[in-house]
């Protein structure tokens, strides 16, 4: 695949850029070696006073607190270390996945999610989540999406069902649209302007509230359906007697072998992609020849919204 990538003219520039932030880098190392000095200082300080027994400080001081606070101190010093390696070369990539060799010639791609507990995880946020993995903008006939319920739970299986038939209206909508949010609960939460021009004409922009009324429409059935399957208690078939005892319950196959592709996009129950594009931005890493074919993973920054209602954090893994 290499060989063929690279007689092709769309292959003359790299698939991706790494820009390094010098400066930054420079300065997150000067406040790393200062920080380092005040906790040398600061160990140095406690030590002298466990082990100066002479001192007035170590008879009028109480031992505990000073010992916890040690511990304490300790503790950070330890977890601020681990997080060093994160600033010490910060970097900021760029991916152009415009310059990709064509359909025909893209590796197929596994997507693979996994739940276990229709009770902690919602059987309709499951599906939100694999309707988006149906919707990424790769190539149909190389794009497998795998539901693995360790639970084996019966309104999963009827959850996939009805999520199907919504993903009929859903993909094409997001198609002809353009539409980058391809997360069906988060595009009707916060509605995306078209991805036109402002100077379309009027009868597109009308056509295209019509339709996307038409498939919230059949977003609001589908999600009735699925929420009122989990709230009758109809969580569980009678082939199983726990979450954790069960047979293997294998359906709804739609393809007569496993696809067994040499990448795999690996989403939580509750996770989706905010860009349509994130499998053929992932390719440009694994595909550039220019980068070592030892490389193994790809991960993207996290953005978190069920953390919970006071999260202060920003809800964000903003350094992976």
């Amino acid at each position: 695949m290499r060989a063929a990538m690279a007689n092709s003219d769309t292959h003359t520039f790299p698939l991706h850029h790494c820009h390094i932030h010098k400066l930054q880098a420079y300065l997150y190392r000067a406040h790393f070696l200062v920080h380092m000095l005040a906790l040398v200082a600061i160990f140095y300080y406690r030590a002298t006073f466990f082990l100066n027994k002479t001192s007035f400080a170590y008879h009028a001081v109480p031992f505990l607190p000073w010992l916890l606070m040690f511990g304490a101190e300790l503790l950070f010093a330890f977890i601020w270390f681990l997080k060093q390696p994160f600033y010490w070369w910060p970097v900021t990539r760029t991916v152009f996945p415009e310059r990709l060799p064509k359909d025909d010639v893209l590796p197929a791609i596994d997507v693979f999610l996994c739940t276990t507990d229709p009770k902690k995880e919602p059987t309709f946020e499951v599906m939100n989540t694999v309707i988006s993995a149906m919707s990424l903008d790769y190539p149909a006939d190389k794009l497998s999406i795998y539901l693995s319920d360790d639970g084996a739970a019966s309104v999963t299986l009827y959850g996939i069902k009805e999520a199907w038939v919504f993903a009929t209206w859903w993909l094409p909508f997001c198609k002809k649209y353009n539409v980058k949010t391809v997360c069906p609960r988060a595009y009707f939460k916060q509605p995306e302007p078209v991805h036109e021009p402002e100077s379309m004409e009027a009868s597109r922009r009308s056509e295209f509230i019509d339709d996307r009324n038409i498939v919230q429409d059949k977003y609001e059935v589908f999600k009735s359906r699925v929420q009122s399957k989990s709230g009758t208690g109809e969580i569980d078939g009678g082939f199983k007697t726990s979450a954790q005892d069960h047979s293997s319950f294998v359906q709804l196959r739609v393809s007569a072998m496993f696809s067994n592709s040499h990448y795999i996009l690996v989403l939580d129950c509750d996770m989706y992609c905010n860009d349509s594009k994130s499998a053929r931005q992932a390719m440009c890493f694994y595909l550039d020849p220019k980068i070592s074919p030892t490389l193994g993973w790809v991960q993207y920054p996290q953005t978190y919204y069920n953390v919970n209602e006071n999260d202060i954090y920003d809800s964000r893994m903003r350094f992976l």
